[in-house]
């Protein structure tokens, strides 16, 4: 059970502040509620934090298609992870993996250099290229 914040409900409803609070429903559908207090009972879902990250991921996936950026853009989009750690992650120099974000240059990489992209990320080598 959550506990509830020291702020004052009933001066912050004199005070007309709220907050709007996301609450996941019985039947499985998010509901909206207006909340006085700062910790809700653990209702609070950071649904708009994800939703730009899904319109993110959306994004990178079109780019690729459309032959704008390479794989390596919409994996680390859809794996929430920015250049440097995907570098470490790939164990690569920074600026290769972002010479390697050029559609040109990835289609030049050797296969071996691709592979290491997908051990990385724990795909095969064909769910790394091939972006549905």
């Amino acid at each position: 059970m959550a506990t509830k914040s020291p702020y004052d409900e009933k001066k912050a409803q004199a005070e007309n502040l709220t907050e709007l609070l996301f609450t996941y429903e019985k039947d499985g559908n998010y509901g909206k509620r207006v909340g006085y207090d700062y910790v809700p009972d653990g209702e609070m879902l950071y649904y708009d934090v994800w939703k730009m990250f899904r319109e993110r991921i959306e994004e990178a996936r079109k780019d690729v298609l459309e032959g704008k950026r390479s794989p390596v853009w919409y994996h680390m989009e859809k794996n929430l992870i920015d250049l440097a750690n995907f570098a470490k992650l790939v164990e690569l120099p920074s600026w290769r993996v972002k010479r390697h974000l050029n559609p040109k240059v990835f289609s030049k990489l050797k296969p071996s250099t691709i592979q290491k992209y997908a051990e990385a990320l724990d795909i095969s080598m064909d769910e790394f290229i091939n972006i549905k």
